[in-house]
């Protein structure tokens, strides 16, 4: 006569089935400081983004490295994690600058590939054409970010603004070249560059345009709180879900290849009233201008 299973071994059995990984199921590995709040963020909108998608992963979060092999697909938060890269696996860069991503793999990037944190040049010109439409433009730009100077000149043409520009090398530089745009009555137009943006320059570019009357367009929401007049920015949940995005078709075995480098799709406005005020210039709430910005996207879209 043949012995049945018990309760127990039902139970069980049913444990073993709900709790198992299935075969050959996708993990992704985040690299990054599981205790930086902004990384937190960041993972917890990818994971949830999956979800949404019906993408069933393991996740991994954590400082260290991925052996070779262990994870589907890797992706590093934040430019420390970048610098760390193991030289192994499919990997995604998040919360990382395109000039760092650009400068720490000049050539080959068959294997990686990023998600700027920084906005297109054509975005941030269109919004400066939505809010300050009769100003002329007066970029600053640095060692890093005068690479973007061609990409910069075709925005402001086709958004017909006039458009002014000061390189600088050396932080020494810095205050004449914002007296210089200032006295020509533009809008300081700010990219990522230690040169141009940083704590020790902070003070220097921020003091020296308020005292001349010339507003900022930055593109971080700390430097508008520090006294820029707006952003356009992306916050980490929205650059974690379209991170996940990025890499769902990796997970699901659709491709075994990155898209290519990317600025962010997602973005929101950050404006400082206070500095607007003061400079005797009206903005539309924050909402009504990204909303604006989006729909000035959609129609060139067209």
């Amino acid at each position: 006569m043949r012995r049945r299973g018990g309760p127990l071994t039902c139970l069980w059995v049913l444990w073993t089935l709900l709790t198992a990984q299935p075969v050959g199921a996708a993990t992704l590995a985040v690299v990054g400081e599981p205790d930086n709040p902004h990384h937190q963020e960041l993972v917890a909108a990818l994971e949830s983004r999956l979800q949404a998608l019906g993408i069933t992963a393991e996740l991994r979060f954590d400082k260290e490295w991925p052996t070779e092999g262990e994870a589907t697909v890797t992706v590093t938060v934040g430019t420390e994690a970048a610098q760390r890269y193991a030289a192994h696996g499919v990997t995604l860069h998040t919360l990382i600058s395109q000039a760092t991503f650009l400068r720490l793999y000049p050539a080959q990037r068959e294997r990686v590939s990023a998600l700027y944190i920084d906005q297109p040049v054509k975005r941030i010109v269109q919004f400066i054409a939505i809010t300050l439409p009769e100003r002329p433009v007066g970029a600053l730009l640095g060692p890093w970010s005068r690479q973007q100077l061609s990409e910069l000149q075709s925005a402001t043409t086709a958004a017909g603004l006039a458009l002014t520009t000061e390189e600088i090398d050396d932080i020494a530089q810095l205050d004449g070249a914002v007296a210089r745009l200032a006295s020509g009555g533009h809008t300081l137009l700010t990219l990522p560059d230690p040169t141009v943006v940083s704590a020790k320059s902070a003070k220097t570019l921020i003091l020296g345009a308020y005292l001349r009357n010339a507003p900022i367009i930055g593109y971080s929401q700390a430097f508008v709180k520090a006294g820029a007049l707006a952003a356009v920015y992306s916050t980490p949940a929205q650059l974690g879900a379209q991170a996940a995005e990025m890499v769902a078709p990796l997970l699901t075995g659709r491709t075994e290849t990155l898209p290519p480098p990317t600025h962010p799709s997602r973005f929101s406005i950050a404006a400082n009233y206070q500095v607007a005020r003061s400079l005797g210039i009206s903005l539309a709430s924050e909402e009504t201008l990204a909303h604006d910005l989006k729909a000035a996207e959609r129609q060139q879209g067209e």
